[in-house]
């Protein structure tokens, strides 16, 4: 059935993006092993994919790490305020919010749950500098983000639908 409303869909609206739109619930600890990095160790990683996230570092940006036996394994860039409106701008982000735009695990240690722990630390540290809300974009149907930032007491805010009818570019929240 799934795949017969997608046939549907896309025959009628033509290629499209479904996206989730978690904010940031409370939290109230530090887990062990986060803390901010800067890019400089984000780059000094011994893992490939963990140093794949410098490639969004810009002005304002912000990057947390999680650690395992001492190791950057997981990494996350945070953008806010004119980085984030001029170099993505997806969302419209209030001022006292910042948008979590890249979340990476090496491979290697995957499974260890690090982004769940990373995004409940950057989450603690972003409220610690001032920010109401975090905000981040996944994927839909991409279950395994979907249950990071959940366990991470994130909640599902809305759903933007973004596609071309006629060669008309459209976008729909709900």
């Amino acid at each position: 059935m799934k795949n017969i409303l997608k046939k549907i869909a896309d025959v009628l609206i033509g290629p499209y993006e479904i996206y989730a739109i978690f904010r940031s619930g409370q939290t109230d600890e530090l887990p062990p092993g986060v803390r901010e990095v800067t890019a400089a160790e984000i780059l000094a990683s011994p893992y490939e994919t963990v140093r794949a996230i410098s490639h969004y570092d810009a002005p304002d940006a912000l990057f947390f790490g999680a650690f395992e036996n001492e190791l950057l394994a997981s990494a996350c860039c945070v953008w806010h305020g004119a980085t984030y409106t001029r170099l993505r701008g997806f969302i419209d982000l209030p001022a006292d919010a910042a948008k979590l735009v890249q979340i990476n695990t090496a491979e290697e240690m995957q499974g260890k749950h690090l982004a769940r722990k990373l995004i409940k630390g950057a989450t603690f540290l972003l409220k610690r500098k001032g920010f109401k809300h975090v905000y981040a974009r996944v994927w839909r149907g991409h279950i395994g983000s979907e249950k990071a930032f959940k366990y991470a007491g994130w909640q599902k805010a809305y759903t933007i639908l973004k596609g071309t009818i006629w060669r008309s570019p459209f976008r729909i929240s709900f």
